[in-house]
């Protein structure tokens, strides 16, 4: 049972009529897909061991933040009752997360520096003022577009104060 028509549309689409899905990643608490045909999306498909309650904590949350520019948009989510896996679905970009993207550029100029760290702070203090704590920024949460944005993603360990 779906909560939403798009609710139903996501699933649809990404679950029953798309061939082109490929795991991205996979971690304790899910996996990560990719359409990559048509749409530029990604889906996060969360195990049952996660829980109904943490799933609703994340999707309030993220629903809450997903205007702002440095904060990676959640476009819809769903609950895949054949598989008993909740489901977010969100936009995809050409990134890298700020650790490999580190790592590969080795030394960055101030000015990009600069640049990325007043995109996060700008994310930090929107979430913050509405009362809402990330409690995991880290390196491979915050994601660079192939356009030079930085994006705060995952907020698993979120909590509203």
């Amino acid at each position: 049972m779906h909560d939403s028509a798009s609710e139903w549309v996501a699933e649809e689409i990404f679950h029953k009529t798309k061939p082109s899905i490929d795991q991205l990643a996979k971690g304790l608490y899910g996996q990560t897909l990719i359409d990559t045909e048509d749409a530029p999306v990604a889906g996060e498909s969360l195990f049952p061991i996660k829980g109904k309650q943490k799933y609703l904590a994340e999707d309030f949350i993220w629903q809450s933040v997903s205007g702002h520019p440095y904060i990676l948009p959640l476009y819809a989510k769903f609950y895949n009752s054949n598989k008993f896996r909740y489901n977010f679905i969100s936009q995809y970009l050409p990134m890298v997360n700020l650790r490999k993207f580190m790592k590969t550029h080795k030394v960055l100029q101030t000015k990009v520096c600069r640049v990325l760290t007043s995109q996060i702070a700008s994310a930090i203090c929107f979430i913050h003022n509405k009362d809402i704590f990330h409690r995991d920024v880290n390196s491979k949460n915050i994601l660079i577009c192939s356009d030079g944005k930085a994006k705060l993603s995952n907020f698993k360990h979120s909590v509203v104060r």
